[in-house]
């Protein structure tokens, strides 16, 4: 696969816009194919004459036009397209003058570092020019706290035209700093107005380390202000965050006494995507038609582009209207009526304003036996109506996949007031997903677009090949090709997890209970929850409700070490285990990986063990009272017995014993627990929801603590110290998230953040060698997120989504009758459903490292892939595109060619006639392949053909064919000949295409008719 080099993320911000009239529309011919894929809008325009050519392009109002109202340029996405004959040709080295330069890093003026630091103009490493501004920055014992370089600029210190701040930086670290990377520093910016704050600090860029990193900082919005005025800026700083105290409160993942910073700035410039700028190139004289490509910041991940220095301009272009295409796109073969139908890939977060693309493409759908794929269709009418949607079978030569095998939920709205950061708009935004029953009506609102989410759930025992259904609404109809893969994806879950989930209240709402009282069809409900759960291969929180493993709980316990967990019949955790941990009563038939056995008691940590046990007061914790402990710890020996001798439940379950803790004191409680319950309960493992910290495992007070599963905040992980306790101790260390995860650090539970994040999580888990994920909670319903999608409304940190992946029943649809499969479906979002696909593809990152987890300091096949995708834990192209290629290259891992040899007739007389059949079928990508036989003497060769063009050559002994080979393409080479001796006739042919495949067939010359077995091999 041809490797996409991978430059910056960056911030989408799409506000609510005053209306701005859109240009005239373009006066393209309809057949003109899009140049490429990966990139989404475009513009005509028409240049007379040979010279430099120029265009003025106001970008603000072509977003609007598009119905992306507040969306900001990517201004390194530009390309300037010739267009000859109707065809695209290679893009053309250009100028823009849409950015200016702030600073060109030339010279030192204005740069400084606030702590023991330098800085230096170096001219040995530079992008533009001839040097770059270098910087160190060390931390120091009592330093200044936040550390690190400042930029006062003497020009454009009004920054109110720009839109948005680029810049080149070349970040290195010392090694005790490299748990810091890549989220090296925070940027503020100084004597703003229009903002609570007079100083705003935002989240850092997407860098990787060690090379040159292209970075753009949305100023429109600015972190979440909305109004930011930056009439008078006077500084700039970009500021590490130093653990200055050496103390445990607050967040960890700081900058340590000692870690060294050191960075390369280069091409600092501010962007006015709407003040005139313009586009220069080299027109020929030849051709008149050129394009203008373009994209958004939240689609950063483009090649950087050639530029070009070029003179004055003699020739002005003439725009038209802008169009979207490129991976939004129209359906080849749709008949659509009055209604516009087109596609979008499912990590795209559709806008109801967006227009409907100007090209079409076919509608394909790409997926291993056992998988889950979406696609998006948006549907978008003239006048409000109501049509039926419906899905039909997928057939392929006889092999169908039922439409009952695909689920349909309608993409709705919720309206964000605040900003979770500058990746967010004010206004309408899309997360919640309705279900929809087959057959049902969908209200589809006037000139609205409406986006349909289309779920294929390929049967395990599907037929490997191309499908082929439809979707019907109302009238109008899109054909859809469906490409399962020739394998299946694993039943076991790789990447453990734990979903806070609300079972009762979840429960009572959809009708399996009444005022708590049991209801018919109770179970049937359950299992359709725990199963929702399965089939997103994500664990909830809970795996033995409605009991569990825990006292009081799911088990008899007499208080003097007695445990029963098989005395509540239906109830008891040895009943509800068998079902949904081990999976008796899961479609998966494996259960879930992990479960939690009990959690802390409270979440301030001096109260993580109950306040009473067994009657027996706790007294203060550590160490509380003797009798206490004695109770406590004779319960976790009567568990560590259950667990040891019932299967894998050991190593399945985990005890987390205490919640952040946030002092000295809080880790003597964890080690304490640690070491006390380890030394009653060896078979228990335990859990804390903190970062690695010596002050746990090597207390001083309570020594020997072990801890079995870390558990840091994705923003607080520290990748040195997790590698060591995963390699040297066997440990296991999780990510979880909360809403302090801010960019650039992806955060998948937040609404207003690109759907990519969501997916992205556990491709950066197997690359991170991550054990697991956590989120606290999905159904916090308190007030409801259908009207207040930012729940903790007195808190200004929480983000929109923050505590919630599920929604409320909105209307009667569903939870009307426990006993309806229809009613048991739960209101799910954008999120859920995209972290779903997301472990989907660790289960291909799993196969195509051989079915096995991927090693601490070891590179395998899938990571090789996977960093074609992803540069480091913040840095991966939001491209779709670039993610489904990444997908198809996996899946072509597994999915090579076949090739096969077999001789007809296997035996025959001495002297006699027979042909070697030679068969080739293509894996997932086209290629070219190049068979290869050379007949032993033993037979002459008579001749050869094939089943398709060109012809083989004979060239005496040896036939070859060579030719390209479309997916799943077969073909047949026959080769004729005659024996020359009895015997044995062993002939083996070489296939070479994306796999290096020998097939070997044998032959009897002899009286006797005797059929030989072909063997394949792959070298």
């Amino acid at each position: 696969m041809c490797k996409r080099v991978l430059f910056r993320w960056s911030m989408v911000l799409i506000l609510l816009f005053t209306w701005v009239r859109p240009p005239v529309p373009a006066q393209m011919a309809p057949a003109e194919p899009w140049w490429d894929d990966a990139w989404p809008y475009r513009v005509p325009v028409t240049v007379s004459g040979s010279g430099v050519a120029q265009v003025s392009l106001n970008f603000t109002a072509l977003f609007a036009a598009l119905g992306l109202n507040g969306a900001l340029l990517d201004v390194r996405s530009l390309r300037v397209v010739p267009v000859i004959d109707n065809m695209p040709g290679a893009p053309l080295p250009h100028a823009e003058t849409y950015s200016r330069v702030l600073h060109n890093a030339e010279v030192t003026t204005g740069w400084s570092t606030n702590d023991l630091g330098t800085v230096t103009r170096d001219t040995a490493r530079f992008t533009q020019g001839s040097a770059s501004v270098r910087t160190i920055v060390t931390n120091t014992v009592g330093g200044y706290g936040y550390p690190g370089v400042e930029l006062r600029p003497t020009a454009l210190t009004d920054w109110r035209p720009y839109e948005v701040f680029i810049y080149d930086i070349w970040p290195e670290v010392n090694a005790s700093a490299l748990d810091q990377a890549p989220d090296l520093y925070w940027f503020k910016l100084y004597n703003t107005t229009g903002c609570p704050n007079s100083a705003i600090t935002q989240g850092a860029p997407a860098l990787a380390l060690d090379r040159w990193n292209a970075v753009s900082v949305s100023l429109k919005p600015f972190h979440t202000c909305t109004t930011p005025n930056f009439s008078a800026i006077t500084r700039l700083e970009f500021h590490t965050r130093d653990d200055v105290d050496g103390d445990v409160s607050g967040p960890n993942g700081l900058w340590d006494d000692g870690d060294v910073w050191r960075a390369w700035w280069d091409n600092l410039r501010l962007v006015d995507q709407d003040g005139g700028g313009v586009i220069k190139w080299q027109a020929n004289g030849d051709t008149t038609h050129y394009t203008i490509y373009f994209d958004t910041l939240a689609h950063e991940g483009h090649p950087q582009p050639v530029l070009a220095t070029l003179g004055a301009a003699t020739l002005t272009g003439s725009a038209g209207g802008p169009e979207a295409g490129g991976y939004y796109h129209g359906i080849t073969g749709a008949s659509t009526g009055t209604l516009a139908l087109w596609s979008a890939p499912p990590t795209e977060k559709i806008l109801r304003t967006q227009v409907a693309p100007a090209v079409s493409a076919p509608l394909r759908v790409a997926a291993a036996r056992g998988e889950s794929e979406p696609f998006q269709l948006v549907v978008r009418a003239p006048a409000t109506t109501s049509l039926a949607v419906t899905v039909s079978d997928f057939s392929r030569e006889g092999a169908l996949i039922l439409a009952a095998a695909v689920t349909l939920h309608r993409v709705d709205y919720v309206t964000l007031t605040r900003l979770s950061d500058a990746w967010g708009r004010l206004g309408e935004w899309p997360d919640p997903l309705m279900p929809v029953a087959p057959g049902a009506t969908v209200a589809f609102p006037a000139d609205s677009n409406q986006p349909l989410w289309f779920t294929i759930h390929v049967p395990r025992d599907a037929a490997p090949g191309l499908y082929h259904g439809t979707v019907t609404v109302g009238a109008a109809t899109a054909p859809v090709e469906l490409e399962v893969w020739d394998f299946a994806l694993s039943q076991e879950i790789h990447l453990a997890s734990e979903w806070g989930f609300g079972w009762s209240q979840v429960v009572e709402r959809y009708k399996g209970t009444v005022g708590g009282s049991v209801q018919p069809c109770y179970w049937n409900l359950v299992d359709a929850l725990y199963e929702d759960f399965a089939a997103h291969r994500l664990t909830p929180k809970g795996v033995g409700w409605p009991a569990g493993l825990n006292y009081p709980g799911g088990v008899e316990y007499d208080c003097n070490g007695g445990l029963d967990p098989d005395a509540w019949g239906a109830w008891d955790f040895h009943t509800l285990a068998q079902q949904y941990l081990v999976g008796g009563a899961l479609e998966n038939a494996t259960g879930f990986p992990t479960f939690l056995i009990r959690g802390p008691a409270s979440n301030w940590p001096p109260d993580s063990r109950p306040s009473s046990f067994c009657s027996v007061s706790r007294g203060t914790d550590p160490p509380g009272s003797a009798a206490y402990n004695a109770k406590w710890f004779q319960y976790w020996n009567s568990v560590n017995h259950y667990l040891e001798t019932t299967g894998d439940y050991a190593a399945r379950g985990y005890y987390h014993i205490v919640n952040e803790p946030q002092t000295l004191a809080d880790y003597d409680i964890v080690a304490y627990l640690a070491q006390q319950t380890k030394a009653a309960a060896p078979h228990v493992r335990l859990m804390v929801s903190e970062q690695v910290e010596a002050g746990i495992y090597a207390n001083a007070s309570y020594p020997g603590a072990k801890i079995d599963i870390w558990l840091p905040t994705i923003s607080n992980y520290e990748v040195n110290a997790a590698h060591n306790r995963q390699e040297e101790h066997g440990e296991e260390v999780w990510w979880y998230f909360l809403y302090g995860d801010r960019p650039p650090l992806p955060n998948p539970t937040v609404i207003d953040r690109p759907g990519i994040e969501a997916r992205i999580t556990p491709w950066l888990a197997w690359l991170e060698r991550v054990d697991g994920l956590l989120y606290y909670a999905t159904t916090d319903w308190s007030p409801d997120p259908w009207a207040q999608p930012w729940i903790n409304d007195g808190n200004a940190l929480p983000g929109n989504g923050d505590g919630f992946l599920f929604y409320p029943p909105p209307d009667g649809t569903v939870a009307f009758d426990a006993c309806n499969p229809q009613s048991n479906r739960l209101v799910t979002s954008l999120r859920w459903e995209l972290l779903r696909e997301g472990m989907e593809d660790y289960e291909l990152l799993w196969l195509v490292n051989g079915g096995a987890r991927p090693e601490i300091g070891e590179t395998n096949p899938a990571d090789v892939l996977a960093q074609d995708l992803i540069a480091s834990r913040t840095l991966f192209s939001r491209v779709p595109t670039d993610l489904y290629t990444v997908r198809a290259a996996l899946a072509a891992q597994l999915t090579g060619p076949t090739a096969s040899k077999r001789a007809v007739p296997g035996a025959f007389p001495a002297g006699g006639t027979f042909a070697y059949h030679l068969v080739y079928e293509a894996g997932a990508t086209a290629h070219t392949v190049l068979i290869s036989d050379t007949v032993p003497a033993a037979a002459s060769v008579l001749g050869a053909s094939s089943s398709r063009a060109p012809a083989p050559e004979v060239t005496g002994q040896r036939v070859t064919w060579e030719a390209p080979v479309a997916a799943h393409e077969r073909v047949t080479v026959t080769i004729s000949a005659q024996s020359t001796t009895a015997g044995i006739i062993v002939n083996t042919a070489v296939f070479s295409g994306t796999k290096h495949l020998a097939a070997t067939g044998e032959a009897l010359a002899a009286v006797t008719q005797i059929y030989l077995p072909v063997v394949l091999r792959e070298k």
